[in-house]
């Protein structure tokens, strides 16, 4: 597992969490609001922000510091110039999605800038999106309670109905495991394979969102989950 730091003058940080190893890099321009995306494998990182008022979004090689794909003219030449609302990195790096509205997904090549994937909502709002480290699982909460599960292999679909919409999902290690955290500060694991509700367990009365340092302490937090709660059936 990696994590990646940026400051306003440019400068970046990407660490190694299991071994602490770090690689460090500048960018040449100064950055305001700068917000990072890492893909899971922590070779691309996304970086957007504002430079001179203006728009800045850069997807960079981690160990060249180099611009994966000139993404700004990608977007311009099919017709997104405003900033999207959030971005997300496949696990290899080799895609993006952005929200490009309140209900509209783009996943975007990287290897040549072409859109591979369009998904619109229709209604209600994004509220987290959350990919396997394979790349193969994708799931999607939205404000209106809902949560779409998708599996490239084996191919799999299918929305739940959550009664109080989900704010935070994260997969487990393995891909096998979907945990998510409620607006009402309920924690859920579903099966990501089947969609089935494995866990339901009640929290504080303020929800806590969490951070997964390592993989480790990721493998804990679903063994103690499983093991140690409620059962949905």
């Amino acid at each position: 597992r990696t994590l990646a730091t940026i400051t306003e003058d440019g400068a970046i940080r990407v660490i190694d969490v299991l071994t602490g190893a770090e690689k460090t890099a500048r960018l040449s321009e100064e950055i305001q609001f700068p917000s990072l995306v890492l893909s899971n494998n922590g070779r691309t990182l996304g970086v957007r922000g504002l430079h001179q008022n203006r728009f800045y979004i850069r997807i960079l090689d981690v160990a060249t510091n180099a611009p994966v794909i000139d993404f700004e003219n990608a977007r311009a030449v099919r017709g997104y110039s405003s900033p999207p609302g959030e971005m997300f990195l496949s696990s290899d790096g080799s895609r993006v999605w952005t929200i490009e509205s309140s209900t509209l997904l783009l996943g975007w090549s990287l290897s040549n800038g072409s859109v591979i994937e369009t998904f619109d909502l229709q209604s209600g709002f994004f509220s987290d999106i959350a990919f396997s480290s394979d790349g193969t699982r994708r799931a999607i909460s939205t404000t209106d309670g809902r949560l779409m599960i998708n599996n490239a292999s084996p191919v799999f679909s299918k929305t739940l109905k959550s009664l109080s919409p989900i704010v935070q999902i994260e997969y487990s290690p393995n891909g096998q495991r979907l945990l998510c955290l409620d607006e009402a500060g309920d924690t859920l694991v579903f099966d990501a394979i089947n969609g089935e509700l494995l866990v339901r367990a009640s929290s504080d009365p303020q929800p806590v969102l969490w951070t997964i340092e390592s993989k480790e302490a990721d493998e804990q937090l679903f063994a103690d989950l499983l093991g140690g709660v409620e059962s949905a059936n």
